[in-house]
C-alpha cells in the first residue's frame, strides 16, 4: 500500500522533503560563512493555500442541527510582521550571519521532528483502524 496517495501522508512527506532540502541549503550557507562575496540563501516556503486548493473540500460535520457552524478566519487576528531583515555584510562581501543560520537550522530541525511525529501518529492510527488494537 502506497501511503503517499493518502493526503495526510503525502502532505507530511512533502513537508519533510522540503525541510530536508532547507537543511541542506542552510548547511551550505554555514559551510560558506568565510567565502568572499557569498550570500546566504533560503528556500521559498511552501504555499499552504496552493496546497489546500489541490485537496478536496473538507466540511465540518455536526451531529445536531443546533451546533454552531463556526466562523471564518479573521485575516487581521494575528499581527503581521515584516520579515525583511538587513543582515551585516562583512568587508569581503560575505553576507552569512551564523547566528541567524543557526536559528533557522534549529527551527527546521524542530519542524522536521514535528512532521516525523505526526507521520508516526498517523501510522499508529492506521494500525489501530486495521487491527482494532
Amino acid at each position: 500500500m502506497d501511503l503517499s496517495n493518502l493526503s495526510v501522508f503525502g502532505g507530511t512527506m512533502r513537508q519533510m522533503e522540503w525541510l530536508g532540502q532547507r537543511h541542506r541549503v542552510i548547511a551550505h550557507n554555514v559551510a560558506n560563512a568565510d567565502t568572499p562575496n557569498f550570500h546566504a540563501r533560503d528556500l521559498k516556503p511552501l504555499d499552504f493555500k496552493a496546497a489546500m486548493s489541490r485537496v478536496d473540500s473538507v466540511k465540518l460535520a455536526s451531529a445536531q442541527g443546533n451546533h454552531l457552524t463556526g466562523t471564518g478566519f479573521e485575516r487581521n487576528a494575528a499581527r503581521e510582521m515584516d520579515t525583511t531583515m538587513l543582515y551585516e555584510v562583512m568587508p569581503d562581501g560575505n553576507g552569512v550571519d551564523l547566528e541567524q543560520q543557526m536559528i533557522k537550522m534549529q527551527q527546521t530541525r524542530a519542524d522536521y521532528n514535528m512532521m516525523a511525529n505526526l507521520y508516526q501518529k498517523h501510522l499508529g492510527m492506521m494500525k489501530t483502524a486495521i487491527t482494532g488494537r
